[in-house]
C-alpha cells in the first residue's frame, strides 16, 4: 500500500452516475483505496459514502474561501484536488474514467511530483484557456 494516499474523484450532478461506475471499479481494482469524491453542486452522495466509504468535498464544506469562490465549474472542480486532497499523494480521476487494473503500480512518488497522460486530441490556447484555466496568468507562477 502506498504511503499518504488516496483517490480524488471530480463529478457534478449531469456526471454523477459515472462517478458511481468510477468509485465501483476503484473499488474492484484497487481494494481499500480511500476515495474522495470533490462535487459540484447539490448532490445527494449518501449512496456513494456509505457503499465505498468515500469522503466528499464541496463547496459547502472546502477550506478555503478564495476555493469555495472560484474553484467550482466545468473544468475547474478538479482542480481541488490539489489544495484539499486529504492525502499528500493522490490520483485525480475525472467522473467518467474506469480503472479496469491494478494501475498503481506504476505509481512513483519518489522520482515524479505530477504524472499526466498524453491526450490522443489537441485543443487550441483559445480553447484552454476558455475551458480550463487562463494560460498566460498559469505562466506567471510558473517562473516563481
Amino acid at each position: 500500500m502506498i504511503e499518504d494516499f488516496g483517490i480524488t474523484v471530480a463529478c457534478c450532478d449531469q456526471d454523477y452516475v459515472f462517478a458511481k461506475a468510477c468509485c465501483a471499479s476503484v473499488r474492484y481494482f484497487l481494494g481499500n483505496v480511500p476515495i474522495c469524491l470533490i462535487t459540484d453542486g447539490e448532490l445527494n452522495t449518501s449512496t456513494l459514502e456509505r457503499i465505498y466509504d468515500v469522503k466528499v468535498i464541496n463547496q459547502k464544506n472546502v477550506s478555503s474561501d478564495l476555493l469555495r469562490k472560484r474553484s467550482f465549474g466545468f473544468g475547474l472542480t478538479k482542480m481541488v484536488s490539489f489544495w484539499e486532497s486529504p492525502w499528500k499523494n493522490f490520483l485525480s480521476l475525472d467522473a467518467d474514467t474506469i480503472v479496469w487494473f491494478n494501475l498503481l503500480k506504476f505509481a512513483n512518488f519518489k522520482d515524479f511530483d505530477v504524472v499526466i497522460d498524453k491526450p490522443d486530441h489537441t485543443h487550441s490556447n483559445e480553447d484552454i484557456c476558455t475551458y480550463f484555466f487562463d494560460t498566460s496568468k498559469l505562466e506567471i507562477f510558473s517562473r516563481l
